[in-house]
């Protein structure tokens, strides 16, 4: 049988952007004396899986792009799906019911535009060196390593499953739009002798994707007497900075969020205290 299985992008309309899905499928031809065993606990399962996150996206920093950004619901589903694979003893995009990755993407709400999926059989002693052999398969042929440096993709989740002696690994790659929370940090909290004021201010960040990256949107800033509870005195600010009066001597604590263009909202940052003087 031919080890390399090329199933051609599918297009289906979707709002606004046309979604693409692209699989591949690897089996690999190599043995070893000895193979990972047929079982494997949930914390060696998650660190072979973030061994192969860490290859990935090595990979695509040797390659000049950015590295993808790990969707646990992504990795829900391909974990899922090497799970049925491995045991119902099969290897194919389609599920045996016909469901295919994006099926279980779309049933858990995940948002996406474009979607890849790549899956291989492994044999090895290990699951460092299955989870490394099956990056080695996927970059030796052309049609795989094309998905793995793909620019179009922004998140990703990987699963592994044991089947007997062998190992079953799926990668789903997805372009879909910002999910991930931005971040803020109260650059200033002071309060200057005789001005009964305290001057605020604040930035923040987006972490950058491999493509679709919101951007900051705005801010809220919150505060309270100490130990009190939180009034917003900011709501969606695009500002980084205010003064704000109080009576001498009042303890006064505040606080930042971020939010991004996509709807993302940050943690409120650490407390910061301040004695109006």
């Amino acid at each position: 049988m031919n080890p390399l299985v090329f199933q051609a992008a599918r297009l289906r309309p979707r709002p606004v952007i046309i979604a693409s899905t692209l699989a591949l499928m690897l089996v690999s031809s190599l043995s070893t004396a000895a193979s990972a065993a047929t079982t494997i606990t949930a914390s060696a399962r998650t660190t072979g899986e973030s061994q192969a996150l860490v290859i990935l996206n090595q990979l695509r920093s040797d390659a000049g792009l950015r590295a993808l950004r790990l969707d646990a619901r992504v990795a829900t589903v391909a974990r899922d799906r090497s799970d049925d694979m491995a045991a119902n003893d099969y290897l194919a995009h389609d599920g045996l019911d016909g469901t295919t990755a994006a099926d279980m993407l779309d049933q858990d709400k995940v948002a996406w535009y474009r979607t890849g999926e790549i899956i291989a059989r492994t044999e090895a002693p290990t699951l460092a060196v299955a989870a490394a052999q099956a990056m080695d398969m996927f970059m030796s042929s052309r049609a795989h390593k094309a998905i793995v440096l793909s620019a179009h993709y922004n998140y990703v989740g990987i699963g592994v499953a044991p089947v007997g002696a062998k190992t079953i690994w799926t990668i789903e790659f997805i372009h879909g739009p910002d999910r991930t929370r931005p971040k803020g940090v109260l650059t200033k909290a002071s309060s200057a002798s005789g001005s009964h004021a305290v001057k605020l201010a604040w930035s923040g960040s987006d972490p950058v994707l491999a493509t679709l990256t919101a951007g900051i949107a705005n801010y809220d800033v919150s505060s309270r007497a100490k130990g009190g509870t939180w009034s917003t005195i900011r709501s969606r600010t695009t500002s980084r900075s205010m003064t704000v009066s109080y009576a001498k001597g009042t303890v006064r604590q505040f606080r930042i969020r971020t939010r991004d263009r996509a709807g993302n909202v940050g943690d409120w940052t650490a407390v910061v205290t301040v004695t109006v003087r």
